[in-house]
């Protein structure tokens, strides 16, 4: 494979749930997509990202507004940013960015209800 211009990870997988529900397979399972994920991309993708390239990787709202039933979210949108960060000190002058979304009203923050929103 030859040079990569840009990387985009957008996988994500979210562990809601008040502290005493929350089910350590899927906090587990939400680090390991949005964390793990793309820092094993920047470890075995930066050797072939242009120097004038970009990594790009969502972190999310939840990061920088908790909400009750959102620790899991927070906490992995919170290392997403994190390691964005920490990517763009070590990659560059590879240009690393987190991406952090605010609600988009396409059904998965439905049980927050409209004023949650």
């Amino acid at each position: 494979m030859g040079p990569v211009d840009h990387l985009v990870s957008t996988a994500s997988a979210r562990a809601r749930g008040v502290l005493g529900e929350l089910d350590r397979g899927a906090v587990l399972n939400s680090i390991n997509t949005k964390v793990l994920g793309p820092l094993m991309l920047a470890k075995h993708f930066a050797p072939q990202i242009a120097a004038d390239g970009s990594f790009t990787l969502f972190s999310g709202v939840a990061a920088f507004k908790p909400a009750v039933g959102y620790l899991g979210v927070a906490i992995t949108d919170g290392a997403a940013d994190f390691l964005a960060r920490c990517l763009a000190l070590e990659l560059a002058p590879i240009r690393v960015n987190a991406i952090s979304p605010g609600v988009i009203d396409a059904g998965a923050w439905d049980a927050m209800g409209e004023e949650g929103k």
